[in-house]
Order: C-alpha cells, then sequence, then structure tokens
C-alpha cells in the first residue's frame, strides 16, 4: 500500500489591511500589516507607502532588518551597500512613494523586524515583523531498543521531525501485508511486553499548521526464546565442546604410551626357555637319567614350561628322552 503524504495548499499568512502611520503628518511611513507568515522558499512583499515634504527631495531609500547587536541593510539605493545575505534576494517598487519590498527565497534565518527610512536614515518605530513556517521535514521513526528484540522485552519506538511551528500531532502506524493501522500517538510509543505479534513494519505521521510528512517503514522482528536459530547455535556450541575433549583425551593417552618402556615377546620367550633348559641339565646330571628320575605330577604351568623347554632343546641338538 503507498502511504501518501499530506499536506495543507493553503499558505498562512497573517495580514492587517490596516494602514498605520509613522512620524508627523507630513513625514511619514504606512506598512499594509505588522507581521507576515510564508513559506519557507517563497517570495514575500512587504506593502510600504511614505510621504514626505513637497520642497524635499529624496535621495536615499533602504530596508533595514533590527538584529540584536547590529542593523543589518536588506535594500540599499546602492547595491554596495546592501548585506551579502540579501544581495539579488530584494527588491523595491519603482513608484512614487511605494516603499514596498520584495524579498525572494525566504529562509529562516530571515525571521526578524523589517524597517524602511529614506534619506536621513531615521527608521520608525512600528516597522513590520516577518516569521516563517515549514511543514514537518525529515521525519524518522527509530526503535530505542534494537530491531531484533527479543520475547518479553520492552520496545519503544520514537518519531522525530523538524518543522517550524513544531509538530503538533504524531501518529504510529503498524502496516500488515496490504493494510495499515493506526496504533498509537505521540511523540513516543512503547509496548511494555512484547510479543511474536509484534514483528512488523512501522512507520510514523507528523503535522503541523501548514502540512505532514510521513517517515520511512522499518521493520521489528521479535525472537522468541525458543528460537530454532538458538538453539543450533547451543547445540553447535555443545557438540565443539565435546570433540575438543575428546581429541585432549587422545592426545593425553598418546603421550603416556609413549613414555612407557615396551618388551618383545621374543625376549620373554627366550628367556623363559633357557630357564627351563639349565634347570634340565642340571637334574640330569645329578641323577645319571631322566628316565628313572619320578617326579611328582606337574602342574598346568609346569607342563607349558615342559613344552618350552623340548622346542628350544630340539633348535640346539640336545635330547631330553
Amino acid at each position: 500500500m503507498l502511504v501518501k503524504q499530506i499536506h495543507l495548499l493553503n499558505l498562512c499568512i497573517l495580514m492587517q489591511f490596516t494602514r498605520t502611520a509613522v512620524a508627523s503628518r507630513e513625514w511619514a511611513v504606512w506598512y499594509k500589516s505588522e507581521q507576515y507568515c510564508v513559506f519557507k522558499g517563497s517570495s514575500v512583499d512587504f506593502g510600504c507607502t511614505y510621504n514626505y515634504p513637497a520642497d524635499y527631495r529624496v535621495k536615499i531609500l533602504k530596508w533595514i532588518k533590527q538584529e540584536p547587536k547590529h542593523i543589518k541593510p536588506v535594500y540599499h539605493s546602492d547595491p554596495e551597500q546592501v548585506d551579502l545575505s540579501y544581495r539579488r534576494r530584494t527588491e523595491l517598487a519603482n513608484e512614487d512613494n511605494n516603499c514596498t519590498l520584495r524579498l525572494h527565497n525566504v529562509s529562516e534565518s530571515d525571521v526578524g523586524k523589517y524597517y524602511f527610512c529614506f534619506y536621513t536614515g531615521q527608521a520608525g518605530s512600528e516597522g513590520t515583523y516577518l516569521n516563517v513556517a515549514d511543514s514537518p521535514r525529515n521525519v524518522s521513526l527509530t526503535a530505542h531498543s534494537a530491531r531484533l528484540i527479543h520475547n518479553g522485552n520492552t520496545l519503544t519506538l520514537i518519531c522525530e521531525s523538524s518543522a517550524k511551528p513544531p509538530a503538533r500531532t504524531y501518529s504510529l502506524f503498524k502496516m500488515n501485508g496490504t493494510d495499515v493501522f493506526q496504533i498509537g500517538w505521540g511523540h513516543n510509543y512503547t509496548v511494555p511486553v512484547v510479543g511474536p505479534g509484534d514483528s512488523g513494519q512501522y512507520f510514523c505521521l507528523a503535522q503541523n499548521a501548514l502540512g505532514s510528512q510521513n517517515s520511512t517503514v522499518i521493520t521489528i522482528r521479535v525472537q522468541d526464546s525458543k528460537d530454532p536459530d538458538h538453539l543450533l547455535f547451543v547445540r553447535a556450541a555443545l557438540g565443539a565442546l565435546l570433540f575438543a575433549g575428546i581429541v585432549t583425551v587422545a592426545l593425553l593417552y598418546l603421550i603416556k604410551r609413549r613414555k612407557q618402556p615396551s618388551s618383545s615377546i621374543s625376549d620373554i620367550t627366550e628367556n623363559l626357555s633357557n630357564t627351563v633348559l639349565t634347570s634340565g641339565l642340571e637334574s640330569s646330571q645329578s641323577t645319571g637319567s631322566l628316565h628313572n628320575l619320578q617326579m611328582p605330577e606337574a602342574t598346568a604351568s609346569e607342563r607349558i614350561s615342559d613344552n618350552f623347554a623340548v622346542i628350544h632343546s630340539s633348535d640346539t641338538g640336545i635330547s631330553l628322552s
């Protein structure tokens, strides 16, 4: 849905169609209005007429603006005397007794009180006041918290604008597909406890007497505490820790095995057979014959030793029968 910006077409101009006389009956300046209110960037005419004695001749015409600490020449019969900020922006009506001033491309810096004077440089005491107004500009909507917010937290949306006079009303809207709903008013809007239903697109509208403007759309996402993405992250972290633990244990085991001395099975067999063979020869020499030697029934371990002895005896050429 296209959100249209709303602008008031009416120009705010405060006009009082009365003539104010300044000075005496012969020396006088009249201002058509005491106050003007116009759009920034537009032009404005300060209606003005003046009078002077017939036997005088006007040599200098000028408009001045009253500043806090000095007087700024807005228009002067000598263009070189005009303040730089007003050059090529002001012009005077070229008629007798008509001192109407036209000011082009009005800006906020032009706000102030203006006076017309001629010849002696004396200004009238009344003068006229210019006020520059503008509809809301640079409207923005920001989230006080992050745009990705967890379920149950607080969400605060702030709508701001630049306007003169300041924006009178702020309205907050939420978009749901092609539908737009107004959900609140005011400069700040707070959702104390957000839920999944608060996810979506938001924008605000600022309005004053001269017009209105909406902000760009921002997207708010409410993340549930049981979000699959969150669980996936936790599982990945636990898996990484488990893998690191397994690798550490395996490395410690390998280091420990390398530090322990290892014995060859062939060395053990050779030592065992030599021991059995030596014992058998000593017994044969003491009795004279192994056939006449009566021995008790051998145990299982002794029979194993005998087998090793027979094998090694045959290898060395010694007969035990």
